[in-house]
């Protein structure tokens, strides 16, 4: 997972975009060095919603853990 400031995101986002859905990186946001959100596929945002519509109470990272990180 990289992080990347909300200025720099915002400045490349076409290649943030592409580093996300072809790459398949996640990107956390961050502001003021903060973590704020985060960019993902739209196949980990499905699979975070699935997982919390069960109920589930995992945290969001081990909910969307790719299968060699778990």
């Amino acid at each position: 997972m990289s992080e990347l400031s909300s200025k720099d995101a915002a400045r490349g986002l076409s290649d943030v975009l592409s580093r996300v859905k072809f790459g398949n990186e996640r990107i956390v946001l961050t502001r003021r060095g903060k973590p704020v959100c985060a960019i993902v596929t739209l196949g980990d945002l499905e699979h975070l919603e699935a997982h919390a519509a069960c109920g589930a109470s995992a945290t969001p990272s081990a909910a969307i853990a790719k299968p060699e990180e778990v």
